[in-house]
């Protein structure tokens, strides 16, 4: 059997190296179906992680649940209209379609798989870490994703002003892939102070209590991923309750 060809790179998803079996692909952060019909100056400097043909070939399942996510949603923004046209057609042409549609506001909806969703953030937050650190995201941390789905949930809603604020008081800036309208973020670490406080550090990687990353898609829609390590995990789960 021939002998397995590594590389000193790793996936920025799962960590795994890169094998003749499991090759090296490129990952763009925010996926490249965001930038549906919107030209190419619009698609310059964007984030570009090393991923493993697994991870990105799973990921491609589940990939177009965001776009037709921001492509239903869209509120009459012109630019966004070939990413709407994309996603009505990706969504009825799938047989049974009508199953999805649900009541909203005297009219009807579409439902999306929140799960879906939530992945594809944790992917997006994955692949920003990996693109400041240079490493993997350490398998001792566990994510959380607070996004569309969560709004009639206060105590949600409370953790992620919690966290905006600490940005803000920090005064960390939104940086951008790609072009400010499609893809914004905010990614630090934090650590506990003397006085039990959590506030943003300049920190190693994969060496902070927390990881906060602040995603904003189309100038509209956001999410926050709060990764905690394991030994921090009944606070994280606090979050829920």
């Amino acid at each position: 059997m021939a002998e397995q060809i590594k590389s000193s790179k790793r996936c920025y998803n799962c960590g795994c190296e890169f094998t003749d079996d499991n090759k090296e692909t490129v990952e763009h952060i925010p996926m490249q179906a965001l930038y549906a019909g919107y030209s190419p100056e619009y698609k310059i400097n964007r984030i570009t992680v090393p991923g493993c043909y697994k991870c990105n070939h799973e990921y491609a399942k589940i990939d177009q649940e965001l776009r037709d996510f921001i492509g239903i949603t869209n509120d009459n923004d012109e630019a966004q209209l070939e990413l709407t046209a994309k996603a009505v057609r990706n969504i009825t042409r799938v047989k049974d379609f009508w199953k999805r549609l649900i009541p909203s506001d005297g009219g009807l909806g579409i439902e999306f798989n929140l799960d879906s969703l939530a992945e594809i953030h944790k992917k997006h937050f994955k692949g920003l870490f990996y693109n400041k650190y240079k490493s993997p995201l350490s398998k001792d941390y566990e994510i959380q994703v607070i996004a569309d789905g969560d709004e009639k949930d206060s105590k949600l809603l409370y953790w992620v002003k919690v966290f905006h604020e600490q940005f803000e008081i920090a005064n960390i800036p939104w940086a951008v892939s790609g072009h400010q309208d499609i893809f914004q973020y905010r990614l630090s670490t934090l650590r506990c102070d003397n006085e039990g406080v959590y506030r943003i550090v300049d920190d190693i990687p994969n060496g902070s209590d927390w990881i906060i990353c602040e995603m904003l898609y189309h100038k509209e829609r956001y999410a926050m991923c709060l990764a905690a390590k394991q030994n921090f995990y009944h606070l994280k789960n606090d979050i829920r309750k």
